[in-house]
């Protein structure tokens, strides 16, 4: 049997989700975050993409159903609370290593898919704009609606038709 790159890339990306994930949540561990996001969706729906048009109205309710999917299959096999925030860092990590950077920065999903959110792209985006989200949004304590509160701000960090990747120009280290 041939090791394929689409299995070589799917297994660095769930690792790599699981893991940004993973540091803000110290109640669910890898095997918990990689299980719930293989089986929320996210994978299928990558997989079987074939570039069709999506706004992003489309794409928030895909992002839904996922996060939810992955807080329900945590809470109901494992007993674990995750809250939206880390679901959403999940989902996010996700598609960026799997889909976004696998030469697919120019199709329509990748114009609308949401950025991954931690304290590194909040810090950058607020020392660009001389905001504090860091301050006021913590990720890993996001419910759905402080979620998009702070999608929206971040959106307004941008061109109007920009790429909403591109909010990633402010994730910095330091």
């Amino acid at each position: 049997m041939t090791f394929t790159v689409r299995e070589y890339r799917l297994g660095y990306a769930i690792w790599a989700a699981y893991r940004a994930a993973q540091a803000g949540s110290s109640k669910a561990k890898g095997p918990e975050l990689s299980e719930a996001l293989s089986k929320c969706g996210v994978v299928a729906y990558l997989d079987n993409y074939d570039g069709v048009e999506i706004d992003s109205d489309a794409y928030k309710k895909n992002h839904d159903k996922w996060c939810k999917n992955a807080i329900d299959y945590i809470k109901n096999k494992y007993n674990i609370d995750i809250t939206y925030g880390i679901a959403a860092k999940l989902i996010g990590i996700f598609v960026k290593g799997y889909f976004i950077l696998a030469w697919n920065e120019n199709k329509p999903l990748s114009k609308v898919a949401h950025p991954p959110i931690d304290s590194y792209l909040l810090k950058g985006v607020d020392k660009a704009n001389g905001s504090r989200l860091d301050k006021e949004y913590k990720w890993q304590k996001l419910d759905i609606d402080k979620y998009y509160e702070l999608l929206n701000i971040l959106r307004g960090s941008l061109e109007k038709d920009e790429e909403f990747w591109r909010i990633e120009k402010y994730w910095k280290l330091r």
